[in-house]
């Protein structure tokens, strides 16, 4: 059942060259300063024939680049903030036509930037906390032909906003903890048309909440930890048999696995693997061949693999691999090529790659 053994990645700027070449090649040595970092974030998005990043050459700082996947056609798409200050571009998403991102130009701190790919066709979309101060715009997802967002502006503290791509149609959805204060959403998932997040309130502390992007369709789902004490807050998500599966906290059993149809009454823990308070911490929950996989701890395997059909007699241990409550520690679950692979310890060998069938 173990394949081989993992190995740490470490990410540059390459390409494959040829249809079935295996050898990367260097496209461009983007900062020729040998102990830069030319990469502070390796994610790439596709947009128009083109991929896009944010990459600093030791002159303009940390900004927006493009790439055709040739050296001649990798460039810097605009000097965000001038000179050698870093506009540090993060969540990059396609939306109508454009790419939307966070940024700072030095003037109007971290908002809500917008560009077509080229110099002349990047703009700030909106000062939505004017002035320096930046209004942190972060955990962008797409719902019903609109971009929603967590924000602050100088009134409400961080919440849920939305835009359709101009000043005036970018707005806050709901102020989720009223006043100055903030609700802190994240996570975001969408799932049958809503969106499912996490926020907080000063009373709730942080829940699981949904929207269907307006004010009055905004709503916490279920208070699973009564009272201020935090229920959910991980983002995790799974979707499997309609529902959405999470690990929360009800302050009673720990954090253990969760499901919900996005009613009070249809949101409720599937099993407390770990009895008593002690949170099993089910994570990194996919789906395969029919069932959920997720790795969680009990009080006689330690952590180990688990399926689940859903409810509590359907959940069973895959494989005590590490045998006994010291645990094998599964990590990284992929479905790859019919079997599911991940990383575990069975104290012999050492991390290394494993491989099921659920069998």
């Amino acid at each position: 059942m173990m394949l081989k053994k993992i190995t740490p990645f470490v990410f540059f700027l390459f390409v494959i060259s040829g249809a079935h070449s295996q050898t990367p090649q260097l496209l461009m040595d983007i900062n020729t300063d040998s102990s830069a970092i030319d990469l502070y974030d390796a994610s790439l998005l596709e947009f128009n024939g083109n991929a896009y990043f944010d990459a600093n050459d030791g002159i303009s700082g940390n900004e927006l680049w493009a790439t055709d996947g040739t050296s001649a056609g990798t460039h810097a798409v605009t000097d965000i903030w001038p000179g050698n200050g870093s506009s540090n571009p993060r969540g990059r998403i396609a939306y109508n036509g454009l790419i939307y991102f966070s940024a700072n130009d030095s003037i109007h701190g971290t908002e809500l930037w917008a560009t077509d790919g080229t110099s002349s066709g990047t703009f700030m979309v909106k000062d939505i906390y004017a002035g320096q101060n930046g209004s942190a715009v972060n955990n962008f997802v797409l719902n019903n032909n609109r971009m929603f967002f967590s924000a602050s502006d100088s009134i409400f503290g961080n919440e849920l906003w939305s835009t359709d791509g101009s000043d005036t149609g970018t707005v806050m959805v709901k102020d989720i903890n009223p006043g100055t204060a903030s609700g802190f959403c994240s996570g975001f998932i969408v799932h049958n048309g809503k969106m499912y997040f996490t926020a907080k309130t000063d009373t709730t502390g942080y829940e699981l909440w949904i929207s269907d992007g307006t004010s009055e369709g905004t709503h916490m789902v279920k208070d699973i930890f009564p009272g201020t004490g935090d229920g959910y807050s991980y983002g995790q998500w799974c979707e499997y048999d309609n529902k959405l599966f999470f690990s929360a906290n009800d302050g009673v059993h720990g954090f253990e696995l969760w499901k919900t149809d996005g009613t009070g009454v249809g949101t409720e823990m599937v099993i407390d693997l770990y009895n008593g308070q002690t949170a099993s911490y089910p994570s990194g929950i996919v789906v395969y061949n029919g069932l959920i996989y997720f790795p969680g701890a009990d009080n006689v395997n330690g952590r180990e693999l688990w399926s689940s059909d859903g409810t509590a007699a359907g959940t069973l241990l895959v494989k005590d691999i590490n045998a006994g409550l010291a645990g094998s520690f599964p990590l990284g679950l992929t479905v790859y090529n019919d079997k599911l692979f991940f990383r575990a310890n069975e104290n012999i060998s050492g991390a290394e790659l494993w491989s099921t069938d659920g069998l």
